[in-house]
């Protein structure tokens, strides 16, 4: 099962004016044995914070480019475009991820089980959130996708593609999806981002 490694970071004032400048990076990635495919994008609020997001077709294949001979020049190519630390995770989803990332707006939910809650209590809640969209929203893309992360036990990723902002805004201010995102939180801590991707290589 594919890989998906999310790296996020703060842009430098030289990413955000040259967007070109991470193709150095992103081509180094690509020539990379397992490397899949990646996108990139900025959120949409904050308009600073960068999303690397690369298909590995195994943890193993990008644990091996870390440590491999490529690696340095990829680290020194990607140093000019950090306005900050790089986080980075890894996550297995349970559904086709390319869908999400290739739609205009893609949401990202990060949730973290909440003492004493459990995955399955996530996973249910998911469901019948998911469901809901799924009959009601204008303008999301399915399926949408969710797995574990890797690196942090109990915190998930749940991803979503929109066909627009607006179809994103309209759905999450519906006074009908209230209870659905209420029952949500009673399980996990959630933050969210929506960003706009863009296919690189």
């Amino acid at each position: 099962m594919p890989v998906i490694e999310f790296a996020t970071f703060q842009a430098s004032e030289a990413l955000l004016a040259n967007p070109d400048l991470a193709l150095g990076a992103l081509e180094i990635l690509k020539n990379s044995q397992g490397f899949l495919g990646s996108w990139t994008g900025y959120d949409i609020d904050d308009k600073k914070t960068a999303h690397l997001v690369v298909t590995w077709d195994s943890l193993e294949s990008h644990k091996k480019m870390q440590s491999g001979p490529s690696y340095p020049e990829l680290a020194e190519k990607l140093r000019p475009t950090l306005g900050g630390p790089l986080t980075i995770t890894h996550v297995e989803f349970d559904k086709d991820h390319t869908v999400a990332f290739d739609a205009p707006v893609t949401e990202i939910l990060t949730t973290k089980l909440k003492d004493g809650k459990t995955k399955e209590e996530l996973d249910a809640a998911i469901v019948e959130l998911g469901a809901y969209f799924n009959a009601t929203a204008k303008g999301i893309r399915q399926p949408q996708a969710h797995g574990a992360v890797l690196e942090t036990p109990g915190t998930f990723n749940t991803i979503i593609g929109w066909d627009s902002l607006e179809a994103y805004t309209t759905t999450a201010n519906a006074e009908a999806t209230a209870p659905y995102v209420a029952k949500l939180f009673t399980v996990v801590d959630v933050k969210g981002a929506k960003i706009e991707f863009e296919k690189r290589v």
